[in-house]
């Protein structure tokens, strides 16, 4: 709906057409992996996001890399910053919605990082912030080929 608000009917109707001819995304969607859960919290996102609700454009996507893909803070992080520099939001101006965003993401923060804590920490039967471990192991550690690595185009064939 927010798609069709903000650029009309045709595109949101290109928009379901295009993901719906998309074969992995329909295969992983009936599939309970964190990217799938952590999707619908950007499209979510995404749609607060059009509808210039940064307070829920920040919870949604704090959500979304606080539980489960860091990685999303460069994009959604991105976004963000893009309308702060372009002044779509006249952030410089409406000191209401740099406080919107603020209190959400550290609403965000002191709800979200506390819940993935204690229910994966209840899983795994130790304390752990499971997006902290894999940033660690990846990025610190250097050790991100221990999960895997495929020739190039096996992201384009497969």
């Amino acid at each position: 709906r927010s798609i069709s608000k903000k650029f009309g009917s045709g595109v949101a109707v290109w928009l379901v057409l295009l993901t719906l001819s998309q074969f992995h995304f329909l295969f992983y969607s009936s599939r309970p992996l964190p990217n799938i859960f952590a999707l619908v919290l950007v499209l979510h996102a995404f749609a607060a996001y059009t509808s210039c609700q940064y307070g829920r454009f920040t919870a949604f996507s704090a959500a979304a890399i606080l539980i489960f893909r860091a990685e999303l803070a460069g994009f959604l992080g991105i976004m963000l910053l893009y309308e702060i520099l372009n002044e779509r939001m006249c952030l410089w101006k409406n000191i209401s919605r740099i406080k919107e965003i603020f209190v959400s993401g550290v609403i965000s923060l002191f709800v979200f990082i506390p819940m993935t804590v204690i229910v994966d920490s209840y899983f795994w039967r130790r304390t752990l912030w499971p997006e902290l471990e894999v940033l660690h192991f990846n990025v610190v550690l250097n050790k991100s080929s221990e999960w895997g690595v495929m020739p190039f185009l096996w992201y384009f064939y497969s």
